[in-house]
């Protein structure tokens, strides 16, 4: 029997403030939260595929 475990970190970072008024704008338009926004945006940036694992916040 395999067992996976899907662990998530906190990760804290600044960014300007015009960056993060259009990212908050983006999230409301996507209809997405905004976790799953940035980790989309980190997957695409990073060339990863889409996951469809569930992470606990």
């Amino acid at each position: 029997m395999v067992v996976i475990v899907n662990k998530s970190l906190s990760v804290t970072f600044r960014v300007p403030a015009e960056l993060a008024n259009a990212i908050t704008c983006a999230v409301s338009d996507s209809g997405s939260d905004k976790t799953a926004w940035l980790i989309d945006a980190v997957r695409q940036k990073l060339n990863q595929p889409d996951s469809n694992v569930d992470f606990t916040y």
